[in-house]
């Protein structure tokens, strides 16, 4: 009887062992196998995705209702932080107010990642069932995975909207006024016939080598001395192809942070995507006091001013004074820098 108690115990201490080991062998397995998945989106040569569709929040009822209808005339493709709370209250009542919303045939969508704080995250989620216009993609939020955001609401755009190829997809981040009228009247301009990128195109920009700055791009991560042409981020209009094409084209170029450059320089490189010049209707840089906006003003970026909330409220009214017909001819006064690809 004793030396069966103690076979007993020898084996349940072996059994015990094997488990351990196991589940050691597991963890140990799952964690080589996601670093490994990490290092391919950083640095693969196949791209940043692979066939699984990511997974993301499901409660963006209203923006899916809305971008349905192929009447759809303007998608406002937001790019938002979690916290950014009060610029999406902004947006909703400015170019996502119902009754604008319907008169130019336009819906909002809010695009971010999970916010790193549980508090913020339960926050967004709330948020984004009560409101029905904020989609939260399966990726973690901070700045480094901006290229994330676009390329993930691209394929959400891609697998739940119904547009037409005449329709326009305005990417916009938070931070940025929209005069309706001059971006109606740019839309209904025969400038729309150039399919590419719309934007203020930068031109013989170089990686930011020091070290400190917040756009510092290591010679691992960007190996050429000068970006290719690209897009100020902050504002610009495509046409639902052009979207599509650059999420499409991600699929076979590695992954780069930096998002503008990324997306609107490199991938719209391999794409042979044409940029459109239309510096003269943004107001995108720095300086100590918001400048004065014109009738043709299409976007200004306020983030770069720190233009408080009170005056973010008298340019909206200046812009909703300005006659709805704007008959400026933009025709004249827009560039189309056409891409050489060897």
């Amino acid at each position: 009887m004793k030396s069966y108690g103690k076979n007993f115990i020898v084996a349940f201490i072996l059994v015990c062992h094997v488990l351990l080991f196991a589940s050691f062998l597991f963890c140990f397995i799952k964690t080589i196998s996601q670093a490994h998945q990490q290092y391919n989106n950083a640095n693969g040569s196949t791209g940043i995705f692979t066939d699984q569709a990511a997974p993301e929040n499901t409660s963006a009822w209203k923006i899916r209702q809305a971008c349905r209808r192929p009447s759809l005339r303007i998608l406002y493709f937001v790019h938002t932080a979690p916290r950014n709370i009060e610029k999406r209250h902004f947006l909703r009542r400015t170019i996502g107010d119902p009754k604008i919303a319907s008169e130019m045939n336009s819906a909002i969508a809010f695009f971010l990642g999970e916010a790193p704080d549980l508090n913020d995250h339960e926050a967004v989620l709330g948020e984004a069932l009560r409101e029905g216009d904020v989609v939260v993609l399966n990726f973690t939020d901070t700045y480094k995975n901006l290229t994330y955001k676009f390329l993930l609401g691209a394929k959400w755009v891609s697998d739940n909207c119904l547009l037409e190829p005449t329709a326009a997809v305005v990417k916009l981040d938070d931070d940025v006024l929209v005069n309706l009228f001059a971006l109606s009247a740019y839309l209904n301009s025969g400038v729309m016939a150039l399919t590419g990128i719309h934007c203020q195109v930068w031109t013989g920009a170089a990686p930011f080598r020091t070290r400190k700055s917040k756009w510092y791009v290591s010679q691992n991560d960007y190996a050429l001395r000068v970006y290719p042409p690209y897009c100020a981020g902050a504002a610009f209009i495509m046409q639902p192809s052009v979207l599509f094409a650059l999420y499409e084209t991600s699929s076979h170029v590695p992954y780069f942070w930096v998002d503008d450059v990324y997306i609107t320089g490199i991938l719209g490189e391999y794409a042979n995507v044409t940029l459109v010049e239309m510096v003269q209707y943004l107001i995108i840089g720095k300086g100590k006091k918001t400048p004065a906006v014109k009738e043709t003003t299409v976007f200004l970026h306020t983030g770069w001013y720190g233009t408080p909330s009170a005056e973010m409220e008298r340019i909206w009214k200046i812009f909703k004074e300005y006659n709805r017909t704007v008959t400026h001819d933009f025709n004249r006064n827009v560039h189309p820098y056409y891409r050489s690809v060897g």
